[in-house]
């Protein structure tokens, strides 16, 4: 058996303990980028799948960010309209009283004139708060359509050009704006708001703001009641048709879903006209017709119940927006919690993924720091190996 003799060069040996070197200084300068940045990973080769999770974390933390941006617009839009419907309620509540007010008969008709000229001066208040505007120049009341100014007058009254309609709340987001047809609006076969009043009254009949017998049976027309002085017929056709019905003062009158009450002695030629009513500001309009004017205490007093009826179903419609406003502000805040505990989850997700262990990394620093300190040593020793060194 022979022996194997192995001869390492010192070229060999030198280059060995540099590589070995230049490894330990790599391995401490990265953990001192570790432990200054607070990041296990560096860059994306350090650890591949810890780096794709990081970076979906980041992503959907990002998309959580913007979202959120946006639902706070959208909560800034409906808080200002909650507030410009608290408004629009005192306003129409001042109308109410004022409406009241005018019933009273010690008043002469410069005071009632005076009444209607601050009536008339809530509506055009109420016009603007219907047509108010975010931050953005959007109007708060626009529904679904797109229209700078969704209410304008016309000559038949206010009219609606927007599109009628609300979108839908979703997980993250929420309309930014309400239907304001349903807020300002009168829907005839769906909010049933009609008025009454007597082109030809001879008689001195008196009658009550028609009432919903039958929701389901409204339709949206008008209708004449003509009194013969001991009958009525109704106009158009109604079924079951009204045509010479003998009239009793006091009884209900009712046709297409509608009831009212006549009271009175009709003389032949007395008409009372039935209208849909098709906004608040057309019922307000209406009582300060009544109010201006007037030739009769007993016009006076049909345009005040009629008024009344009207404002009420305008309050009711402006309390029920406003209550739904503020759910939808109720639900921004759910919202933003429920995306607040994504954000911290995903956080959490990310922080695992890249984030470094500080104590970990200060150990593991000193132990490279220590690991370094010997690859020095070791490099000055295999300086000294040389036959020089030895002949020496």
């Amino acid at each position: 058996m022979s022996n194997l003799t192995g001869r390492i060069g010192t070229f060999f040996s030198s280059e060995s303990v540099l590589r070995n070197l230049a490894s330990r200084q790599q391995s401490l300068d990265q953990a001192q980028q570790q432990v200054a940045t607070g990041k296990r990973l560096l860059k994306g080769s350090d650890d591949p799948s810890a780096a794709a999770q990081a970076e979906r974390a980041i992503m959907r933390i990002e998309r959580i960010k913007s979202e959120q941006r946006v639902l706070d617009l959208q909560r800034n839009n409906l808080s200002l309209a909650e507030t410009t419907l608290g408004d629009s309620v005192s306003s129409l509540q001042r109308v109410r009283e004022l409406i009241l007010m005018a019933g009273n008969g010690s008043l002469d008709g410069s005071q009632r004139d005076g009444i209607a000229d601050e009536i008339a001066s809530l509506r055009k208040s109420l016009l603007g708060h219907a047509n108010r505007q975010d931050s953005n120049g959007l109007p708060l009341f626009g529904g679904l359509g797109s229209v700078a100014v969704p209410f304008v007058e016309t000559s038949n009254g206010v009219q609606y050009k927007s599109l009628p309609g609300q979108m839908n709340s979703t997980e993250v987001s929420l309309p930014g704006v309400l239907d304001g047809q349903r807020t300002w609006m009168f829907v005839p076969v769906r909010d049933g708001v009609y008025d009454a009043s007597f082109s030809v009254n001879a008689g001195g009949l008196r009658s009550t703001a028609p009432q919903i017998a039958d929701l389901s049976k409204l339709v949206d027309r008008s209708y004449t009641i003509e009194f013969s002085g001991t009958g009525y017929s109704v106009t158009p056709a109604v079924a079951p048709p009204l045509s010479n019905v003998p009239f009793v003062s006091g009884d209900t009158i009712t046709f297409d879903g509608l009831s009212l009450q006549v009271q009175g002695s009709p003389m032949p030629g007395d008409t009372l006209v039935v209208n849909p009513t098709r906004s608040i500001f057309q019922a307000i309009d209406n009582v300060v017709a009544a109010l201006s004017g007037a030739s009769s205490s007993l016009q006076v007093t049909q345009g005040i119940q009629q008024a009344l009826s009207s404002v009420d179903a305008g309050l009711r419609q402006m309390q029920t927006s406003r209550g739904q406003a503020g759910e939808l502000l109720n639900t921004a805040d759910r919202i933003t919690d429920t995306q607040e505990a994504r954000e911290l989850l995903l956080e959490e997700t990310r922080s695992r993924a890249e984030d470094l262990d500080m104590a970990e990394g200060i150990s593991k620093l000193q132990s490279q720091q220590l690991a370094y300190e010997i690859a020095l040593k070791s490099y000055s020793q295999n300086q000294k190996i040389s036959l020089f060194n030895y002949l020496d």
